[in-house]
């Protein structure tokens, strides 16, 4: 999204303590709660001075993120759905939604499975995230690329384990085989002797 000159857009960032995986967050559970979130702070405790309902579609998550440093999840709210999300004048106030946050924490953190650490706003430069998102998947395929040579090598080491074992067994048996038969020849051989 691309809303100033300075191509940086604001996002409500809320950081949490526990997430096993992002695919345990269900965001369309959590766009829908907040949307409803929205509406009912507005109707009751919040000037809000919105024309219209919010709804999941107009609940932007920008981010998912589980593991080091932190883990966090990023909002924008827009008023109109249909308008395009670069508008600045067409996000909610980051501090009406900061403060329904707030105020819903308990079923926020319900719904990450984690309690919350922080919710606060941040700037998000999109040229900056595009590449901390390349570096990211480098790492992944660096990671994977690091894991699948490790495995191959592992397969390749039990592999030639598994074979010198069985040629080990084998010449053993063998060697003991060959025992058996020269000495039953000879036990043979001196019964023979003995007999005549």
């Amino acid at each position: 999204m691309r809303n100033d000159a300075r191509n940086e857009t604001r996002w409500i960032y809320v950081e949490f303590f526990d997430c096993l995986s992002v695919h345990e967050i269900n965001v369309n559970k959590i766009r829908e709660a907040l949307a409803r979130w929205i509406n009912e702070e507005c109707a009751t405790a919040i000037q809000c001075n919105l024309n219209s309902t919010i709804e999941s579609k107009n609940v932007l998550v920008g981010t998912v993120f589980c593991g080091t440093p932190n883990n966090f999840i990023t909002f924008l709210v827009l008023r109109n759905a249909t308008t395009h999300p670069s508008l600045q004048a067409n996000h909610l106030d980051l501090n009406i939604v900061g403060k329904v946050i707030q105020s819903r924490e308990h079923l926020l953190s319900v719904l990450l499975h984690s309690d919350l650490k922080l919710v606060t706003i941040r700037v998000f430069n999109e040229e900056e995230e595009e590449e901390e998102e390349e570096e990211e998947r480098n790492f992944t395929n660096d990671t994977a690329t690091s894991s699948c040579g490790h495995l191959c090598w592992t397969v390749v080491i039990l592999s030639i384990a598994f074979v010198t074992t069985v040629f080990i067994i084998c010449f053993i048996q063998r060697n003991s085989m060959d025992r058996k038969s020269v000495s039953s020849s000879y036990s043979l051989l001196v019964l023979q002797s003995l007999h005549n």
